[in-house]
């Protein structure tokens, strides 16, 4: 078994992880939802807090379900130039945008740090808790992202420094 090998397991491992969490995120949501609206039409209890829930489940499953893209390679991307290339600068132009990429991912956690700080101020009307622990959704995230980010770089460079342009998809 080769590094690249390892490192592609090792991915998929943390992205079926990171998929149940996810998926428990959005079994919540679903839950909370349709509470809110067996409370509007059947219960009349006016549950006030379901909405706000709603809002920030919604925000850690988005945030977290990011990294799993780009495990698996599925972010939108505008192709036509890089396909226009031929295939080993095909496979280049891919690294320089995927290292673009994880330097900005890098550059949101960085600041999304002191975002989230500052959400410590903030009170949640619905539930008495900082703010800081819904806004945390965008530094974590964007820490996996980044790492996730750098590890798919450094496989790629070291299958094209090896060679194995096959499993580039390319």
């Amino acid at each position: 078994m080769t590094y690249q090998d390892k490192i592609s397991r090792q991915l998929s491992g943390f992205s079926i992880i990171l998929g149940w969490i996810v998926a428990t995120l959005m079994a919540l949501l679903v839950l909370d939802v349709w509470l809110a609206v067996l409370d509007r039409y059947v219960l009349h209890l006016q549950i006030i807090w379901t909405e706000a829930l709603a809002r920030y489940i919604m925000m850690w499953a988005i945030f977290l379900s990011m990294p799993i893209i780009i495990v698996r390679r599925e972010n939108i991307a505008l192709t036509f130039l890089n396909d226009k290339l031929p295939p080993r600068m095909q496979i280049i132009a891919r690294i320089i945008v995927d290292i673009i990429s994880t330097l900005f991912y890098g550059f949101v956690a960085f600041y999304g740090i002191s975002f989230a700080e500052s959400g410590k101020n903030a009170i949640s009307a619905f539930f008495d808790y900082p703010m800081s622990w819904a806004y945390y959704s965008i530094p974590v995230s964007f820490t996996l992202m980044t790492v996730v980010s750098l590890v798919v770089v450094v496989s790629d460079v070291l299958r094209y420094v090896g060679g194995d342009n096959e499993k580039q998809g390319v």
